[in-house]
């Protein structure tokens, strides 16, 4: 578990190096699966996760992100794609921003990054009440639907690696 504790910017990072594996990766068969339980103790401080890729020279090539959560209960977050090709290392990077009051409430457990040339399976949230309507007017309507974990955080990346 990491707390970003009390310091108005809390960063946590390890690099991974991946050269073992640099044949298939830079024929673009290898997969990654990356994540964590993030929670923001108040809903105002942010916490993310990072997944940031290099080449061999340490050049910085592409990352992907959880983008900033907002969510006062524990939430599992995924990011899921391939690994760019020319890709020798990942840096996995914890974030949380202090936006008010004394402490910075970013929380992470359960953290994780996973390689393979197989696309990993990824079970699709449930719908746990909904759908409904709301906010009607005489040409629009809101759909609405709650789901047992973010779907945007886990669909954001999940469409465009060609996966069912």
């Amino acid at each position: 578990m990491f707390s970003a504790g009390s310091s108005n910017l809390s960063i946590a990072y390890q690099r991974i190096y991946l050269s073992k594996n640099s044949s298939l990766i830079d024929l673009s068969e290898m997969y990654f699966q990356a994540g964590g339980w993030i929670r923001d103790g108040e809903g105002r401080d942010c916490p993310l996760i990072r997944i940031e890729f290099f080449d061999g020279s340490g050049v910085k090539m592409s990352n992907f992100s959880t983008g900033r959560v907002k969510s006062e209960s524990w939430n599992l977050y995924e990011i899921v794609a391939r690994v760019p090709a020319g890709t020798r290392a990942v840096r996995v990077w914890l974030e949380s921003s202090m936006a008010v009051g004394p402490h910075n409430d970013g929380y992470f457990d359960g953290l994780f990054f996973n390689i393979s040339v197989q696309p990993p399976f990824l079970t699709r949230p449930s719908i746990v009440t909904g759908p409904y309507l709301q906010n009607a007017t005489p040409d629009t309507v809101v759909v609405m639907w709650e789901t047992d974990r973010p779907w945007a955080r886990w669909h954001a990346h999940h469409p465009s690696f060609g996966y069912p």
